[in-house]
């Protein structure tokens, strides 16, 4: 339960009274708003503020909030249709089947990894002893 009332001042029968938002597209607004240098946020951030009628904060000038659209967010905004990219054969952006590849990971049909083949570490320190007895009876500064 939220008492609806601002966090942010001393809070006291007579609080000031802050409206919660619930709904997620304005949610998504705020923390953009919140955000507003990172370019993901962009495209809402300048949604909102046409909406708002504060289109002047869309520029490149020092007084300006977020940039103006670029070519290149023009060109990757997704045509409307077939969200899957048209396809056929040969078609870009299809996603190439890997469960098939004979180079793939070690484990066989089942799943498991298959006995007999080693386990290989790629890369870092060699793992340590671990377990009941690891370094007893050695001498410090032994390896």
């Amino acid at each position: 339960m939220h008492t609806k009332q601002n966090p942010l001042k001393k809070i006291h029968r007579s609080s000031e009274k802050v409206d919660i938002i619930k709904d997620e597209k304005r949610r998504r607004v705020h923390k953009a708003f919140l955000r507003y240098h990172d370019p993901k946020n962009w495209p809402i951030l300048r949604e909102a503020l046409i909406n708002m009628g504060r289109a002047d904060l869309i520029g490149t000038g020092p007084k300006q909030l977020i940039p103006p659209e670029s070519a290149a967010e023009k060109s990757m905004q997704a045509p409307k249709g077939n969200a899957r990219g048209g396809g056929g054969p040969g078609s870009v952006g299809k996603i190439p089947n890997r469960s098939k590849s004979p180079q793939g990971n070690a484990r066989n049909a089942a799943g498991a990894i298959p006995r007999g083949k080693p386990v290989v570490r790629t890369g870092g320190k060699p793992a340590a002893k671990t377990g009941f007895g690891a370094g007893v009876g050695k001498k410090p500064g032994s390896r």
